[in-house]
């Protein structure tokens, strides 16, 4: 059993390493998230860094379970006296990092590797401002859940309904929530489901990467009824008491 966690850990640390090199990609997220983002940001479950640069300037904290993970990140920003890195425990309490002062919360990617993901949204909120932002980026079509997901560590993919109901229920009020990335749900489709592969191929994921900014802009002409993922940004609710367990 533990060989197969640390085999899962160093596919899932490839896959990180593959995707920080996906610039096209990661920006896209990035220019999505920034018109969000205050100077305070905790970025939870942020594995090796790869986001935090994006997010120069700010003061940050990263989250994240995996000690090799947290490792490369601090040597990383070694030299960034604004980043900060921490272990936790995604299952259990945030209020340790109220003192941080968060004005900004961000899970990317990272919502759907929680077994109790609602536990994870109420901790969110409980540490945020009134006017804090959370914002999530999550896998998106339970249909399309394979092999791929397994291998990630994923516990479910969501639906649009389905997610806004546990945000809103947690006590978030949405400011945004919307399907993303059209074009990419095929080649989960094909990879996770059909071929069963454990991984995006990385020599796939680089070509996807040079087109991709044609990719969003020709969907900036589609509606929004479907997507390879879900872009949600809220707050906390100003009725209502978060409750944190």
């Amino acid at each position: 059993m533990k060989r197969n966690r640390l085999e899962l850990i160093d596919q899932q640390l490839e896959s990180l390493n593959d995707l920080s090199q996906a610039v096209n990609y990661n920006q896209w997220i990035f220019d999505l998230i920034k018109p969000y983002l205050g100077a305070r940001v905790l970025d939870v479950g942020c594995g090796t860094g790869n986001f935090i640069r994006y997010l120069n300037g700010r003061h940050v904290l990263g989250l994240d379970v995996h000690p090799t993970y947290l490792k490369i990140a601090r040597y990383k920003f070694r030299h960034d006296r604004k980043v900060r890195f921490a272990q936790v425990d995604l299952n259990k309490s945030f209020s340790r990092f109220k003192a941080f002062q968060p004005d900004t919360i961000i899970c990317i990617n990272v919502l759907e590797h929680v077994k109790d993901d609602e536990h994870l949204i109420r901790e969110c909120l409980s540490i945020l401002p009134l006017h804090g932002k959370l914002i999530f980026f999550t896998p998106a079509i339970p249909w399309i859940f394979g092999e791929m997901d397994r291998t990630y560590g994923h516990f479910r993919r969501y639906t649009k309904a389905d997610l806004a109901e546990k945000m809103m229920r947690n006590g978030m009020a949405l400011d945004r929530c919307e399907y993303m990335n059209i074009s990419g749900i095929f080649g989960w489709w094909l990879n996770g489901l059909v071929l069963k592969r454990k991984r995006i191929p990385r020599s796939q994921m680089l070509f996807y990467d040079k087109i991709f900014n044609y990719v969003v802009t020709f969907e900036k002409f589609l509606p929004k009824l479907i997507g390879l993922s879900i872009f949600t940004v809220g707050h906390r609710a100003k009725t209502g008491k978060v409750h944190s367990e």
